[in-house]
């Protein structure tokens, strides 16, 4: 999760020597909520889903971060996967329209 870690460090201005697993964003990082607000901001906007605040609340170490991300990144693949099994399930099941002979111009036999 590099990218997670790229914008802690853009967002809070920190070097990436600083962070740990178990780095503390307020009590380590010196973050107030502000700091932390923007950096989820950005993180739902690069990952395009939504946080949600009971679940921000919890989020208050650089791993518990990417832990989150992680599950909800895997989380959105598998959907995926699942959508486009079913997407290849209904057209396995599609009547097969013939239509290479349809299209064909017959022309006389000499």
């Amino acid at each position: 999760m590099l990218k997670v870690v790229q914008l802690i460090v853009d967002k809070l201005a920190v070097d990436q020597n600083l962070l740990s697993y178990e780095t503390s964003f307020a009590d380590d990082l010196g973050a107030d909520s502000l700091d932390v607000y923007e950096l989820i901001s950005a993180i739902e906007k690069e990952f395009a889903f939504k946080i949600d605040v009971d679940d921000a609340d919890r989020l208050t170490t650089v791993g518990s971060i990417i832990d989150y991300v992680d599950d909800k990144v895997s989380i959105q693949a598998e959907s995926k996967t699942k959508a486009k099994r079913r997407t290849d399930i209904i057209m396995m099941n599609r009547p097969v329209e013939n239509t290479a002979t349809e299209n064909v111009l017959e022309l006389p036999r000499i």
